[in-house]
Order: structure tokens, then C-alpha cells, then sequence
């Protein structure tokens, strides 16, 4: 079984019958975006299907959705308190990069003097927190070749046009509102013209500092913006603006009439009826708001065009695949309450205190996901990690729960009778004999989740754990692990609500299955250790 799994996986890695994203297809077209709105030719600047801003978006997002289980990380870190204020929940993403994630997350009780690490007298009763880090790469989506597919071909013309329209549109929209406020008296920073190719003149002196800006951002597009070609002239000619964007005057005291006349000179005019088709009534507040507006737009436009480009393009998407590392420093607190330590100067009482122990280390991670809208090779979806752990570890999991019975106390009875009631403690001792001590970990784990349908999929964990203790502070473990099982969805009549894996279960492959060791379980168990809410 192993076998054909594995053969899967590498025919899935080697095999593409499509194009990838970052495998250019014959399509090459003109790089400038055309502010003509009735222009009908398709102008795509390459044979991908998003850009390579776009398409380390989605990546990031893949990554996001696969191991948090949201597809939009934001940075800023979230704390909530119960109703005592004693526990603390913090969790967020530190930092988002082209390819990375660092996220956060922490569950601490607290004392009355607030929380301490690392001390054994005052330290808090229970606490996790680790820092997580990972970083995609090999990230890959295919679709089919435009110059055989006639969808895929009319896909990306959708895609360029769209973000075609919404680069003239914010174009006229700062031409607009800036010429308007601009005559109007308002502050703004004025627009000047001037033939950005003329040797006399380079392009921060001769255009808006915005413009020469945004021209910046969109070349990650593959655009480029002739803005001496721009003719001011035509943009304001549009008198229907003012109306289609919800500009008009509604206070007689806030209204100006703009006057174009033949010779193209623009001014304003109080009280001025209208004498033309060229002449509109605008409130000056609404067209401040939409000058804000378009500023903030202008400088977001990588965000607006990458939204448009991932909109657009998801149903062409065919599979999807990405691998990550990921590292992970932790600390743990610890506590065993009640445990047995003989002392003879305290009462038998007194012999039983609560232990606490500080836990530290790192763990790394190795991990692939594929997906493919339809089934290949008997395959839906493949999610494989391979993990290590170094840390300080200890001997808590050999401390089991005992009932203790000392000196009972004399009671007298309504009848003058005497009779005698154990006192009892319900306590925690080491099976070994040993009291709680720390001892260095080691841990490695490899798991595979292979769907063959959207529903079903088979599932193995194989792990080992072993752990050092100095001499006479602990009794050394090496143990294996094993668990292997079938994965399903289970469904309502909307959508998945649960994911519920059956599995058969070896705690210890050292031990027997059969006889007194009984080492062989069956259970189930809730949820799965990745999340595959984003789908193609």
C-alpha cells in the first residue's frame, strides 16, 4: 500500500499536463493599458493567467487556509480573558511576507502577582506558547493552455479587461476630481502635464508625484501608463460623470457650475446658469470625499488588481500544490498536583504538594498539499508532514492518580460509642519510583492524508519518541508509534460539518498486540491536523 502511494506522489510532482503559472504560454500581447473604455481588442501582457504579485498572494493565502485555517492573514495579535481574568488565550500573526507567516499563540493562568516563567515557587499553574514560523515554496497552479482551450482564452480576456477598466477608471477619477478641486480653490497637489520623454524633463518633475507613483506599482502588472498621452481635455469633457458617480449638487450654498469652453480652458462660476451639454452642477464635498478616495485607491491599486485577478481567474484553476517549512520554539508549563514525596519531619498531609515544571524546545516541519479539482491518478487531495522535536521534556506521563489512607481520627457517636474514619488523599505517584524530573526529548513524526475522493481518504502516523534522563532521575523510553485509519466527511445537506477519522491504534511497537500488553485500540476521533477550507 505504502508503494502505491508513494508512486502516486511522485507521478503528481513530475507529471503536468497543463501549464503552471509560472510556465509562459504564446500569448504576448501590447504592455500598455488602454484608457479607452470602447476599445474591444484584448490586451494581455503575458500567457499567465494572474501576475506574479497575484500569484504569490494566493500562495500565501494557500498556505494561510492549509495551517490556520483563514485565507486573509492580518497582523495583530488578539487576547481574551474568562470571566475569573485568571486564564489569558492570546493568539495572531505577527508578520505576513511574499511566502511567509510568523503567528503566535499562548494559553497562561495567571496568580494574583500576574505571570511568571521559568519559576518553580510563583510560576503560573498552567501555560503554552510557541512562535510559529513558516515559509511556502514550490508553490505551482495549472491551468489549461489559452491556445487550446477557448474558455481558459476567454478567461483571460475577462481578467485583463477588468483590471484594464479599473486602472482607467481611477485615471479619470483623480484626473476629474483633482481638476475640479483644483479650480475650485481646494488644496491639492497640482496636476502638470508635460511630455515625460523630453530630455529636459524626467518624470518626478514633470507629473503628479502620485501618477508617477502608481505608473510604479502597475508595472508589477506588466502595465505601463503613458501619462503624457492623456488627454485632460477629453476627461473632462465627460459631463455624465458627475451624475454616474453621485456628484451632483444638493445644497445651493455647496454648488459650482463647471463651464468647458471650446478652447478647452476650465473654470468655475457661482451662480451661473447652465448654457450647454458641457456644463454640470457638483457638491463640493462629495467630489473632496471621492478625491480621498481615489488617493487611497491609487495607493492600494496592487491589492485591488491582485483581488480582481484572483476573482477572476478561480474557475479556471486545475490542481494546486505548495510545499512549506515550518519552525516552531515553544514553552510549556506543567503541573501534577498532589504528588507523593516522603518526608517524615511533615505531617502525611503535609507530603503532598503540587509540582511544576518549565518545558522548552523547538519543533520543525517539512509539509506538502496537493489538490485537483478532478480526480487523478485515484487522487483528490494529498496533505504530508514529517516534524522533529528537540526539547526539555519530563517524566509527567509516569506519574498515575492513587487513592492514599493515613491514621484515621476518633469520632464519637451519639450513643458515647467510638469508631474510626480513614483519612484519605487522592494523589499522584511515579510507577517507577522516581520523583518529577526533567529529561531531554527527542520526537519525529510522519503522517500522510490521502483523499481519493472529496469525502473518503485513507490516513498513517508513524512517530518515535525518545527520551534521556540523568543518572537515577528517571527510567529511559524509546517508543514507536503507529496509527492508521480511513478519513471521511461527513456531510448536511449544505456542506462538510465534520471530518470523523477510524483508525486502529499501537501506543508502543515494542509491546504486543495480544496477550497481557493488549496493545492494539480502536477509536475515532474529530477533525483533521490541517484545514482545506479554501478549495479550487
Amino acid at each position: 500500500m505504502f508503494k502505491s502511494i508513494l508512486s502516486i506522489v511522485i507521478v503528481l510532482f513530475f507529471t503536468q499536463v497543463t501549464i503552471a503559472q509560472s510556465v509562459n504560454d504564446t500569448l504576448v500581447f501590447d504592455k500598455n493599458a488602454s484608457l479607452d473604455f470602447s476599445n474591444k481588442v484584448s490586451v494581455i501582457p503575458s500567457g499567465e493567467l494572474v501576475s506574479y504579485y497575484s500569484f504569490d498572494k494566493l500562495v500565501l493565502a494557500d498556505l494561510s487556509s492549509l495551517l490556520l485555517g483563514g485565507t486573509t492573514p492580518s497582523e495583530g495579535i488578539e487576547a481574551t480573558f474568562d470571566e475569573s481574568k485568571s486564564k489569558i488565550a492570546i493568539s495572531g500573526t505577527v508578520y505576513t511576507g511574499d511566502h511567509s507567516l510568523l503567528t503566535v499563540k499562548g494559553d497562561f493562568s495567571a496568580t494574583d502577582n500576574g505571570i511568571y516563567f521559568i519559576d518553580e515557587n510563583n510560576g503560573s499553574k498552567n501555560a503554552k506558547f510557541s512562535l510559529n514560523y513558516y515559509h511556502s515554496f514550490g508553490g505551482v497552479r495549472s491551468y489549461n493552455k489559452p491556445s487550446s482551450d477557448l474558455d481558459v482564452k476567454r478567461g483571460f480576456y475577462k481578467i485583463e479587461k477588468a483590471k484594464q477598466l479599473k486602472i482607467a477608471q481611477l485615471v479619470k477619477d483623480f484626473y476629474y476630481t483633482t481638476t475640479l478641486l483644483e479650480d475650485a480653490g481646494i488644496p491639492v497637489t497640482s496636476i502638470k502635464i508635460k511630455d515625460i520623454n523630453a530630455k529636459q524633463c524626467n518624470a518626478q518633475d514633470c507629473s503628479n508625484s502620485k501618477l508617477v507613483t502608481f505608473n510604479k506599482i502597475i508595472k508589477n502588472f506588466n502595465y505601463t501608463l503613458d501619462v503624457a498621452a492623456i488627454d485632460q481635455t477629453s476627461i473632462m469633457s465627460d459631463t455624465a460623470y458627475i451624475t454616474s458617480n453621485k456628484l451632483e449638487s444638493k445644497n445651493n450654498n455647496n454648488g459650482f457650475n463647471l463651464i468647458i469652453k471650446d478652447n478647452s480652458e476650465t473654470r468655475i462660476v457661482e451662480d451661473e446658469k447652465l448654457s450647454n451639454n458641457l456644463n454640470a452642477t457638483y457638491d463640493i464635498d462629495a467630489v473632496i470625499n471621492r478625491y480621498e478616495e481615489t488617493i487611497a485607491s491609487l495607493d492600494s491599486i496592487s491589492t485591488k488588481l491582485a483581488d480582481l485577478e484572483q476573482k477572476n481567474a478561480q474557475p479556471y484553476w486545475n490542481s494546486k500544490r505548495l510545499f512549506y517549512v515550518g519552525a516552531s520554539p515553544f514553552y510549556i508549563r506543567e503541573q501534577i498536583k498532589s504528588v507523593y514525596t516522603a518526608n517524615q519531619s511533615l505531617s502525611f498531609s503535609d507530603q503532598f504538594i503540587d509540582t511544576k515544571g518549565d518545558l522548552f524546545g523547538v519543533e520543525g516541519q517539512l509539509g506538502f498539499f496537493y489538490e485537483s479539482k478532478e480526480r487523478r491518478y485515484y487522487t483528490k487531495m494529498i496533505f504530508a508532514r514529517a516534524s522533529v522535536n528537540i526539547a526539555r521534556g519530563s517524566n509527567a506521563a509516569a506519574f498515575n492518580k492513587k487513592t492514599y489512607s493515613f491514621p484515621a481520627t476518633p469520632i464519637d457517636t451519639l450513643t458515647s460509642g467510638i469508631i474510626s474514619t480513614p483519612n484519605l488523599i487522592q494523589g499522584n505517584l511515579n510507577k517507577n519510583g522516581f520523583d518529577y524530573n526533567y529529561a531531554f526529548t527527542t520526537a519525529l513524526g510522519v503522517e500522510l492524508f490521502w483523499f481519493t475522493t472529496t469525502h473518503f481518504g485513507l490516513f498513517g502516523q508513524v512517530g518515535y519518541n525518545n527520551q534521556n534522563f540523568d543518572v537515577s532521575q528517571g527510567k529511559d523510553m524509546e517508543i514507536y508509534k503507529l496509527r492508521l485509519g480511513t478519513v471521511i466527511n461527513l456531510k448536511n445537506k449544505k456542506k462538510n460539518f465534520a471530518t470523523l477519522q477510524l483508525f486502529a491504534d499501537r501506543s508502543d511497537l515494542s509491546l504486543s498486540p495480544n496477550s497481557t500488553d493488549k496493545d492494539l485500540r480502536f477509536g475515532f476521533k474529530l477533525g483533521l491536523p490541517f484545514n482545506f477550507t479554501q478549495k479550487l
